[in-house]
């Protein structure tokens, strides 16, 4: 892999897969919701939807037209760190791909009737996401534990922030944030070097200078319980845990998946193979960058949710108290491992690979590096992970049932 720096500080970075005849192209930017104030809570995300609404040389069906005769795939999405505009398509069409993309960061006109028909799509994705409990449940715990702080507020915004955004205030907000250094361009994949060259031409445009440094977020306690018509009980809890450069990631991805990562897992084998109590039972980490969680989501019935709950909560113990065994690590690291390597046989996983890493973390490891991380991974660093991260004293729920209360459930999971 190569990485070029450009005098206005954009990073190129190339990893050439020459065996492969598809090639993945990726314009991350440091811009999500963390680094938006109160009143700007949604910008990142509107101007990833606008910036496919049309420019001055296209119109956003113009658009959507030439995206479809490339034959490959253009989209965008918004996290809490950062906004991504990517592409796969075919090497031969690299070149026209970047044009476009590149069209599209610089020539979007941010049309006031454009806005106002965006603003209404996105207030319908809020309804999606509001319609869909598990989702709910996840989104109210994540937006409680980080609340009053830039991470505590929704990706997609909110209604009443996104009503104040026109057009000029979403273009001023774009211009002063998508800057060179907050830029790292990533491709993956049979990269043509003329290709390459009208790339460095292209992205040199960007001005030369930082974008605003996010927010600082913590973790609090918080318990959420909302109230709805479900058939089940949509319960997420958790406990803080890392950030994103931590050097244990290695460790608590393995004590995820131990956990609630696979079919193996102790939560599933117990809740749902051994006890029938559910069907859904997952672990997640959530790192930002000074701050993480360790969380759990299952869906219960009502009749049966303070035994599945209970029953979480002694398997957390045991974890503290026993740790795992040898063959236990042993199957998850080659679990982990072999999805990791797997997956970086795709231009696409490899692309998002290193556009994260050099932009969150100045770093893009081998995969020969990451796999030899999780090898050092010892029983004994699962165990002080598990004693550190499962402080039931720190722990957070968010319940989405028909009728119920947080506080109860999480004094099922205490004991």
């Amino acid at each position: 892999m190569t990485v070029k720096t450009l005098p206005n500080g954009v990073r190129l970075a190339v990893l050439q897969m020459p065996a492969v005849r598809s090639v993945s192209f990726g314009i991350w930017i440091r811009s999500g919701t963390g680094h938006e104030p109160p009143e700007a809570n949604g910008a990142s995300h509107f101007i990833e939807h606008m910036l496919f609404k049309g420019t001055k040389n296209y119109s956003a069906a113009e658009l959507a037209d030439r995206m479809d005769l490339l034959g490959g795939e253009i989209n965008a999405f918004t996290t809490k760190e950062c906004t991504c505009y990517y592409g796969r398509v075919l090497d031969v069409k690299l070149a026209e791909t970047a044009r476009l993309l590149a069209d599209m960061l610089f020539e979007s006109t941010f049309d006031e009737d454009s806005v106002k028909l965006e603003r209404g799509v996105i207030v319908e994705e809020i309804g999606m996401y509001e319609d869909s409990p598990d989702d709910l449940a996840v989104e109210k715990l994540l937006l409680g534990v980080y609340r009053d702080t830039p991470l505590g507020r929704p990706i997609l915004g909110k209604k009443e922030t996104l009503a104040n955004m026109t057009g000029a205030f979403l273009k001023d907000y774009c211009h002063s944030h998508y800057v060179g250094e907050n830029t790292v361009i990533a491709v993956a994949g049979n990269c043509k070097e003329e290709a390459l060259a009208e790339m460095e031409a292209l992205f040199s445009r960007l001005p030369a200078q930082k974008g605003p440094n996010p927010g600082v977020a913590s973790y609090q306690t918080t318990l959420s319980t909302v109230e709805k018509p479900t058939e089940q009980s949509h319960i997420a809890l958790c406990f803080p845990s890392i950030a994103i450069g931590d050097p244990r990631r290695y460790g608590v991805q393995l004590l995820s998946n131990l956990l609630g990562g696979s079919m193996s897992s102790r939560l599933f084998q117990r809740i749902r193979e051994q006890l029938g109590l559910c069907y859904s039972v997952y672990t997640f980490q959530s790192s930002h960058m000074d701050t993480g969680i360790f969380g759990i989501y299952l869906g219960t019935g009502r009749e049966t949710e303070q035994q599945a709950m209970t029953e979480v909560g002694n398997e957390l113990r045991r974890m503290v108290k026993d740790g795992v065994t040898d063959n236990e690590l042993y199957r998850s690291k080659e679990q982990v491992k072999t999805g990791m390597l797997m997956a970086l046989e795709s231009t696409s996983s490899r692309m998002n690979h290193i556009g994260k890493g050099l932009l969150l973390q100045n770093r893009v490891l081998s995969p020969e590096e990451i796999a030899a991380s999780y090898e050092r991974v010892t029983k004994e660093d699962i165990q002080t992970l598990a004693e550190t991260i499962f402080d039931m004293d720190k722990a957070s729920l968010s319940l989405v049932t028909q009728k119920g209360n947080a506080q109860a459930h999480l004094d099922w999971l205490k004991g």
